[in-house]
């Protein structure tokens, strides 16, 4: 089209572009009966610098203060109990810094846990982000949510069970068997995840005061699913947009005329833009006062094992980097292929080869894995 940067989706043999659409809105419903309820798609490098470590790890500490954080407070870090807290504390002692030679890397989940739902949900967008051991660099890449992996003690499935499936078996099971199961498949060995809920990504953006986002290419979504049965459609003009919350989650979750892979690639664009919200304005300071109201809103959205001490140094740590120092990748479809498995379910191979070049590239171009 011309004028219009919209990616040209192929077309299935002997079909129509807009009939190939269709068939896979279809697709796509048939996948899952509460297809509306799909809230796949965060800014999760944005919500991990921020709700993840600014919402708990200044909690009862500012940045650079040398006052200890308040015990009472970090008994809720890790979904808001206090096992959960100790068990946290015990397993990653000391600062979120890379070993001497080596670089950190952390697991960044995105649930489609709805408001009030108290189950784990599916994690929908996989993002792992590596800090370079020198510090001065950080890799950002993003893992398909149909990932066809091999899941330790339980068979072959897409990789966005793995969490919940790993959480039947205790607050930390889920990012132990990510690791797993990451480690399993591809030879990454993941330091710390954190786990968030749309709640959190909403929250986190309109507490910054929005995002300004460019907009490639103009969206109408008609069939942009609301939170009940229906829809909510989502229409957004092209060029540079200041966006809400809501609008935001919106523009992350849309998949009209595109795939995972540009929603992906939408992805990051929105973790940058809140970094870059962040740092333009300076607001850490700014936010430290709203930390109590803010973390009361967020508590029951995410997860993880990193400690207050360990967010609060991560987080310095990254608004320190240079944009020109930030890498980012998809695992898309010149990584993988697609496969429908005996039950019918839609996936995506992973060439191995392929993505262990992805992997090396995006988060460990100095020294590999």
């Amino acid at each position: 089209m011309s004028g219009d940067s919209r990616p040209d989706d192929k077309t299935i043999a002997g079909w129509s572009r807009a009939e190939t659409i269709a068939i896979r809105v279809r697709r796509w419903r048939q996948r899952s009966r509460l297809w509306w309820l799909v809230p796949a798609g965060f800014g999760l490098f944005g919500c991990a610098l921020l709700a993840g470590a600014v919402a708990f790890g200044l909690v009862g500490k500012p940045p650079l203060s040398p006052r200890k954080p308040d015990p009472a407070v970090n008994t809720t870090i890790t979904g808001g109990t206090a096992a959960a807290a100790a068990t946290a504390q015990r397993a990653a002692p000391g600062q979120a810094t890379p070993a001497p030679g080596k670089p950190l890397t952390l697991l960044l989940l995105g649930s489609d846990r709805r408001p009030g739902d108290g189950t784990v949900g599916r994690t929908d967008s996989l993002h792992l982000v590596s800090l370079d051991a020198d510090g001065k660099g950080v890799g950002v890449l993003a893992l398909p949510r149909d990932l066809y992996v091999n899941i330790p003690d339980s068979g072959r499935d897409r990789i966005n069970v793995v969490f919940a499936e790993g959480s039947l078996k205790g607050d930390t099971g889920g990012g132990d068997l990510m690791r797993r199961t990451l480690a399993d498949n591809f030879g990454l060995q993941i330091d710390h995840y954190i786990y968030i809920d749309f709640t959190v990504f909403v929250t986190v953006v309109d507490t910054i005061g929005g995002i300004d986002v460019n907009v490639p290419y103009a969206i109408d979504d008609p069939l942009y699913p609301d939170n009940e049965d229906g829809y909510d459609p989502f229409r957004l003009d092209a060029g540079l947009q200041h966006l809400d919350g809501a609008t935001a989650l919106k523009y992350v979750r849309t998949r009209h005329e595109t795939n995972d892979f540009y929603r992906a690639r939408r992805q990051q664009q929105v973790m940058l833009a809140i970094r870059d919200r962040v740092l333009r304005f300076d607001l850490l300071p700014v936010l430290v006062p709203q930390i109590p109201a803010l973390w009361t809103k967020l508590a029951d959205g995410y997860k993880t094992d990193l400690t207050p001490d360990q967010a609060t140094g991560l987080v310095l740590r990254l608004k320190n980097i240079d944009e020109s120092k930030i890498r980012t990748g998809v695992v898309d479809d010149q990584a993988t292929l697609e496969y429908t498995t005996p039950e019918g379910a839609n996936v995506l191979v992973p060439d191995t080869a392929k993505v262990t070049q992805l992997i090396k590239t995006i988060l460990y171009p100095s020294n590999g894995n």
